[in-house]
């Protein structure tokens, strides 16, 4: 299982509206086809206005297809939409090793 790691900075106040989005994209089958497979995790700080999302793939080769898409796509803009002031800050990948 590969992982990619996205953080978000953003103002508190907003949130709930980023979260909104991305959960309403997630249901209107708005998820890209590269992305149909992988599982998405987004842990929130309500009280910093962080977020990390969190997105799980089978393998390396997915996890590289589902990349492509994110930062231009949907869910990028869903968590951090060009007319907010979140801003996505980092992102790191690697392999994702249960304990």
């Amino acid at each position: 299982m590969w992982a990619r790691i996205a953080r978000f900075e953003g103002d508190p106040a907003d949130v709930d509206a980023r979260v909104a989005r991305l959960r309403s994209m997630l249901e209107s089958d708005g998820v890209p086809p590269e992305l149909a497979d992988a599982k998405i995790l987004l842990l929130v700080d309500r009280a910093s206005g962080g977020a990390l999302g969190v997105t799980l793939f089978e393998s390396e080769e997915a996890m590289r297809r589902g990349d492509k898409v994110m930062m231009p796509g949907k869910v990028s803009q869903a968590l951090a939409p060009q007319s907010s002031s979140t801003r996505c800050r980092s992102i790191r990948s690697g392999d994702a090793v249960t304990c």
